[in-house]
């Protein structure tokens, strides 16, 4: 009787161990898909935080190319100003001035009569032109005009030292104009447009 129990114990014993052991198996199974899905997530964190950082990068690249050109069509533009006289107009020293040898120095009290201003539409149907002389207090500006266009006119603008402004229409007709003048550099911008005719403007300074 005691070696029946004896074996029935030991078939109870094997019974149990068989019915934990695939509980066990199925345990690490288990937790080796779950680790195994918790490696797979990381390594899918990493690949995304890697193409951030790639598109953060690339995002500063541009924006670092757009303030470069920002920089540079700014100083291109700040290289030129509408408005300004051409650099052949530029470049030429005011009639009587030290930097022209040509002409004589107009500050000199002893200076006679110079021509400043020499404008022929030469049988065109314009006449546009700008530059500037050199003059001394008391002095005086005295315009010759000749002209016979038509359908249309032309004005003489001239500028004195201040940037004051003085206006003379020409029509188609001669006339001759005297402005008094004070010390320094004036300025004069002639513009026209007519259907016919010819028009001279001479300046001379006395």
């Amino acid at each position: 009787m005691k070696k029946i129990l004896i074996a029935i114990s030991f078939a109870l014993i094997l019974s149990m161990v068989g019915c934990q052991s695939p509980d066990a198996s199925s345990g690490s199974s288990m937790s080796d898909e779950i680790q195994s899905q918790i490696d797979e997530i990381s390594s899918q964190l990493e690949q995304n935080r890697n193409e951030l950082e790639e598109a953060n990068s690339r995002i500063q690249e541009l924006e670092d190319g757009a303030s470069a050109k920002e920089e540079t069509g700014s100083s291109s533009s700040s290289g030129s100003t509408p408005g300004t006289a051409s650099s052949s107009e530029s470049s030429t020293p005011p009639i009587g001035s030290p930097e022209n040898p040509d002409t004589p120095d107009m500050t000199d009290p002893d200076s006679k009569v110079t021509s400043v201003i020499s404008l022929d539409s030469n049988g065109q149907k314009n006449l546009t032109q700008s530059g500037s002389f050199m003059a001394s207090d008391n002095q005086v500006l005295t315009l010759v005009i000749k002209s016979n266009i038509a359908g249309g006119n032309v004005d003489l603008f001239l500028f004195d030292p201040a940037n004051k402004e003085q206006k003379i229409t020409i029509g188609g007709s001669d006339d001759t104009k005297t402005v008094q003048l004070s010390k320094g550099t004036w300025a004069y911008n002639c513009t026209g447009f007519f259907t016919s005719g010819n028009v001279t403007i001479t300046g001379t300074v006395q």
